[in-house]
């Protein structure tokens, strides 16, 4: 009868005898293996070698799926620093890309900020001017002053500083001109020649300021 080795059933290498009746120890992987024969006698020699076949086709199958699972694991061995690298990388990119989108972000707000500012600056830069320049900011625009007496727009311009103040009479008013026009009443006014200025202009304090105002011929 041909002898063939019996096998381990986890790693597929010969078994060697243990020392007692049946026991057997793998040298490689350290399996300890009790073999029961009780289940092969009475059986023809034909019988005793299917057995055989069969237990160590199912070694042979058993030490193939060790292999597998070393070889996997050696893989995971392998791959798992690569992964702890990737995801060390990955997170470092989010926090460059949250750092980047904070600075963005406060660039935006900075560049908003000086927009309001800017726009700030512009809408008050007569006043801004004048303290630098020491001008004056009118009492109220032309349009605001047309029709009021003039001796109380000369008063409003003296108040607000202005010092060379001139009151001109047109002497405009006739029969007709009386109906729409009182006398004493502002016609126009000009600042420096400028007929036209709104309630933030600023003028030097010893601008020119004539005052027309109508009235009745003497």
């Amino acid at each position: 009868m041909k002898v063939r080795p019996l096998i381990c059933p986890r790693c597929g290498a010969d078994l060697s005898p243990a020392g007692e009746r049946n026991a057997y120890k793998c040298p490689r992987c350290g399996l300890n293996v009790a073999l029961d024969f009780s289940s092969v006698e009475g059986m023809s020699e034909e019988e005793r070698a299917a057995v055989l076949e069969r237990d160590r086709a199912r070694a042979e199958r058993d030490r193939a799926r060790f292999e597998r699972d070393r070889e996997r694991a050696e893989r995971d061995k392998v791959r798992a620093p690569i992964e702890a690298e990737m995801q060390v990388r990955r997170l470092e990119r989010e926090r460059e890309k949250e750092r980047n989108d904070n600075i963005i972000g406060f660039a935006a707000l900075g560049l908003l900020i000086v927009l309001m500012l800017f726009c700030l600056l512009m809408a008050n830069a007569p006043s801004i001017g004048a303290l630098f320049t020491g001008d004056i900011a009118v009492p109220a625009s032309s349009g605001d002053l047309e029709g009021i007496l003039y001796s109380d727009v000369e008063q409003r311009f003296a108040d607000a500083g202005f010092t060379n103040i001139e009151c001109i009479d047109l002497n405009d008013l006739d029969l007709v001109g009386g109906f729409f026009n009182s006398d004493g009443s502002v016609d126009h006014i000009t600042i420096n020649g400028e007929d036209d200025f709104s309630s933030s202009s600023h003028y030097p304090s010893d601008a020119t300021i004539r005052i027309y105002y109508h009235s009745h011929p003497d």
